[in-house]
């Protein structure tokens, strides 16, 4: 990547050189023949310089409120944690180390299924995403989180998956 002068006279990364964060940031918006996405795009490098931020700004404000988020969140948190437990706990082919804090598991299969493998078979067959573990260097292991609204659903999927090898 290089740095461009903007026109405003200070540095900043053109948004051709780093289209992969401010497609993201856009919601991968698609050229709609306007040149609409390319426009957004240089609003948001003009008036941001860079992606990030709009992420900072969102902290910045959410920080304050951090305890009373936690405390209205915890609940939900510990259920969900509990049966992401129970469930791994009742499935021979899954083993992990349960997380002190946060809401992304990684577990390591036990079977010859590796990690790699499995998020395959989820993606291909169940439309159903997880990180495999090569991208820790672990190819055993894949990671994913505990999202409260899915999280039922994405278990019985992993089960699924696991029951077709």
């Amino acid at each position: 990547m290089r740095l461009n002068k903007s026109k405003r006279g200070d540095a900043a990364w053109g948004p051709s050189q780093r289209p992969e964060g401010i497609g993201r940031l856009l919601g991968q918006i698609p050229e709609d023949g306007r040149g609409m996405a390319a426009k957004m795009r240089r609003l948001v490098d003009y008036l941001f310089v860079e992606p990030v931020f709009i992420g900072e700004q969102i902290a910045a404000r959410v920080f304050p409120a951090l305890d009373s988020i936690r405390k209205k969140n915890r609940p939900l948190f510990e259920r969900n944690l509990r049966t992401v437990g129970e469930f791994i706990g009742q499935e021979e082919r899954l083993e992990w180390v349960e997380p002190e804090a946060g809401i992304v598991g990684f577990p390591r299969t036990r079977s010859t299924l590796a990690g790699d493998a499995l998020a395959g078979i989820l993606l291909k067959r169940f439309s159903t995403s997880v990180v495999p573990g090569s991208f820790f260097e672990d190819a055993r292991h894949f990671r994913f989180g505990v999202p409260a609204d899915v999280l039922a659903k994405g278990l019985a999927t992993i089960r699924s998956a696991l029951n077709t090898v």
